[in-house]
Order: C-alpha cells, then sequence, then structure tokens
C-alpha cells in the first residue's frame, strides 16, 4: 500500500501542477475507496499493524488537505490532536527502491478473480473450494494462506476449469456434478453456433 500511496502522491502532484482537478478526483477516489478502504483493510484484517494504519492515514490526510481542507483539519485535530498544517509530510522514498507491488497486485487479482467465480456460480461462501495455478505464477505459503482466508479456496493440484489472468492461469477444480454441468453448458454453445453456422 506504500508504494501505491507514493504514486497516488506523484499523480496527485503532477495533476496539481497540470490544474487537472478532474484527474486528481478520479484518483483521489480510485486510491481511497479501492486500495486503502477496501484492499489495505482487507488485508489488515489477517495482520494488524496499527503504527503504520495511523502513520499512512496521516499521510493520506495531509495529501489531501489541499481539496477538503475542513474535513482533513477536522478528522487529524480529532484523531492525532494536533494540527495539520504543522504535520511534516516526510519524504517516502523513491519508488524503484520498494519492492512487492506486482505480486500484491496479482494477489488481488487472484482474490477477486475467486470471488468472482463464487458469487457468479451461486456457491455459499462457507463452502470450501479448490485452486490450483500454472507454473507462471508463484505464490508462497503466506501468500496462499492469505488467498485461502479471503475466499476460502485452498490449493489443490488440478487441471479443471481454466481461467485466465494477467500474469497466468488459474485451475478451479469441480465435482462430478459441476463438470456435468460445466460440459452441458459447451455443448449447448458449440450446439447453437452450429445451428448459426447452418444458416
Amino acid at each position: 500500500i506504500l508504494n501505491k500511496f507514493i504514486v497516488f502522491r506523484n499523480e496527485i502532484d503532477s495533476a496539481i501542477n497540470k490544474y487537472e482537478f478532474n484527474v486528481i478526483f478520479k484518483k483521489v477516489q480510485d486510491f481511497v475507496i479501492n486500495d486503502f478502504a477496501s484492499w489495505y483493510l482487507e488485508f489488515l484484517k489477517l495482520k494488524s499493524n496499527k503504527y503504520f494504519i495511523h502513520f499512512l492515514f496521516k499521510k493520506i490526510l495531509i495529501t489531501l488537505h489541499p481539496f477538503i481542507s475542513f474535513t482533513t483539519d477536522y478528522l487529524f485535530e480529532n484523531i492525532y490532536r494536533e494540527e495539520l498544517l504543522e504535520a511534516n509530510l516526510q519524504n517516502l522514498g523513491d519508488l524503484s527502491a520498494l519492492v512487492g507491488a506486482e505480486s500484491v497486485e496479482n494477489l488481488i487479482e487472484q482474490i477477486t478473480t475467486l470471488r468472482q467465480y463464487r458469487e457468479s456460480k451461486q456457491i455459499s461462501k462457507s463452502q470450501i473450494l479448490y485452486f490450483a495455478f500454472d507454473d507462471a505464477i508463484t505464490f508462497n505459503e503466506n501468500q496462499l494462506a492469505i488467498v485461502n482466508k479471503l475466499t476460502n479456496f485452498t490449493y489443490k493440484s488440478n487441471l479443471d476449469l481454466s481461467i485466465k489472468l494477467s500474469f497466468g492461469t488459474i485451475y478451479i477444480a469441480l465435482d462430478d456434478e459441476q463438470k456435468q454441468k460445466e460440459n452441458f453448458r459447451n455443448w449447448d454453445a458449440n450446439q447453437k453456433i452450429s445451428r448459426r453456422d447452418c444458416f
């Protein structure tokens, strides 16, 4: 999330210099709602880090202050008991020195895909499902535990149903009933194509 915040802050600075306020508000919405409030807080459930969350939230409030000054002042003073304008936004370092952002993005994409699969098939969240991935994907035990905790999918080698991701392919294990449904869907789709080709 620190990588994303640095990118966000740099994009805001660039947009301010060009007076592109519509871009600024789009970037604010993307970072605050999608990255910080959605994914970071979701990952925080697994491993609490109160110091870092406060550190980052302070930096977010300072960054947003030029656009929503009354709100950021109010929040900063009530949460941190200090004046926002007296706070210092220290240099967070060079982005090139930070690593791991790509693996987090891949993890988010995989979790999102597995959740969408479960939702589209209307499978209960309490039911354990199984997934595997091809050789292009490398996840460590900690990342697999995160996927398991946030999706209730467990790693199990299979090649049943393949789903292409931007960084590789995942496979979802199907039971016999699900395999029959998938085979019927494929057969039905092929029949429709055949009928269309006849005309």
